[in-house]
């Protein structure tokens, strides 16, 4: 089993049950919405072009976006690429040099 399958597998046993909590904003999710929105993320980052293998660079702070994009980086076959939103420019570009990722998301 690959990371991208873990929300499916406890969608399917507890699909009502919390999976995630946003500390910042109270925001709540079950583990049939996180499901649901790794396997309509995945599919959309497929949808762009992505093959697998590819990176998908990350730059945000947690919240219940970044884990259902990092889920569905997994479901997709895509190397997440999560990088520490503290770094300094120089750094960042650092990873981004090395790391080559196909497409690059930030959190809005």
């Amino acid at each position: 089993m690959n990371v991208g399958q873990i929300p499916a597998k406890w969608s399917r046993q507890t699909p009502d049950r919390e999976a995630v909590v946003d500390a910042t904003t109270g925001r709540r999710i079950t583990f049939a919405e996180l499901d649901s929105g790794v396997r309509k993320l995945a599919n959309a980052l497929l949808g762009l072009g992505l093959d697998k293998g590819d990176r998908v660079g990350i730059l945000s702070m947690n919240s219940i976006e970044y884990f259902t994009l990092y889920f569905a980086c997994g479901r997709a076959g895509l190397i997440a690429q999560p990088m520490n939103w503290r770094l300094s420019p120089p750094e960042l570009k650092n990873i981004v040099d090395n790391g080559e990722p196909r497409v690059f998301i930030t959190q809005g």
